[in-house]
């Protein structure tokens, strides 16, 4: 019983003869560039947004916008945008309403996304965003002296708006042995 050979990792080829000035053939085979899918969730503070205007664009050799590709679509409710259609593998332009160009690349499957978080160009994950607030900074008055943690501005966070403290802290009344 013949057995099939091991399928190619390469797509199907045509083999293609043209002639040549020095009056022989030049032989070539010739694959198919490999097709791939556009598609973004677009994301904002981990929530995908529905309902943006989003357009592709091929992308030209120095990075800029090229000639668009397909009609503007809408994010859907999941937040994501799709060109129907195949394109070659590579990057891509994508604009999103109200926001400037992003390049994207190809995904390899038709449910595959890329994801873009808005605004474009701000860092996906901020590192030092924890530290942003931290009371343990260095305190500088107005006048660049030192200023002291006991001229901290910020209220006691044990206290409400009206100055009552916080029922579980340890300022508030045991009301557990009332009769």
């Amino acid at each position: 019983m013949a057995t099939d050979p091991s399928p190619s990792v390469l797509p199907d080829a045509c083999a293609a003869r043209a002639p040549d000035p020095a009056g022989s053939y030049v032989s070539a085979t010739l694959y198919p560039p490999t097709m791939a899918f556009l598609a973004v969730a677009v994301h904002f503070h981990g929530r995908r947004i529905a309902g943006l205007k989003t357009s592709f664009f091929r992308m030209q050799d120095d990075g800029s916008k090229g000639a668009a590709l397909g009609d503007t679509v809408l994010t859907d409710q999941q937040g994501i945008a799709r060109l129907q259609r195949l394109v070659t593998i590579g990057h891509y332009i994508c604009e999103i309403q109200y926001q400037p160009a992003a390049m994207i690349p190809t995904v390899p499957r038709s449910q595959d996304t890329f994801a873009l978080a808005l605004p474009i160009g701000r860092h996906v994950a901020e590192f030092d965003d924890g530290k942003q607030f931290d009371r343990d900074d260095d305190i500088v008055d107005d006048d660049g002296s030192q200023a002291d943690a006991a001229d901290d501005p910020l209220p006691d966070a044990s206290a409400d708006a009206a100055g009552e403290p916080d029922p579980g802290s340890a300022d508030s009344p045991d009301w557990s042995d009332a009769a």
